[in-house]
């Protein structure tokens, strides 16, 4: 992986900024996570450079939707555990069970 040092520029960062935001839309919240702490220093430095304020949009909405999904993840896990039984057949189908004896 690239390191943030490697690059001279820093129209190149506020570019790996956008791919990586672009690459945490298909799913990836995690990728929006790296993002956020990965450029979160530059982003937010008092040093001015040209694209500064888009990396700082770049960074506040890979935190904004990393924070959105994790969330969604969440209520999901627990609404999984804690309704699973009342949820009936529905919820048995979203399980893997091997029964006993064949694993």
């Amino acid at each position: 992986m690239i390191s943030n040092q490697q690059f001279d520029n820093d129209e190149e960062k506020v570019k790996l900024c956008k791919d990586y935001f672009i690459i945490g839309c298909f799913f990836l919240p995690m990728i929006w996570l790296v993002n956020t702490v990965w450029f979160y220093p530059m982003a937010f430095s008092p040093r001015k450079f040209k694209g500064k304020m888009t990396m700082r949009n770049y960074v506040i909405l890979s935190f904004v939707g990393f924070l959105f999904w994790m969330t969604l993840l969440i209520a999901w896990i627990v609404y999984f555990h804690t309704q699973r039984l009342q949820c009936g057949i529905y919820c048995d189908q979203l399980m893997y069970l091997n029964p006993m004896g064949t694993v």
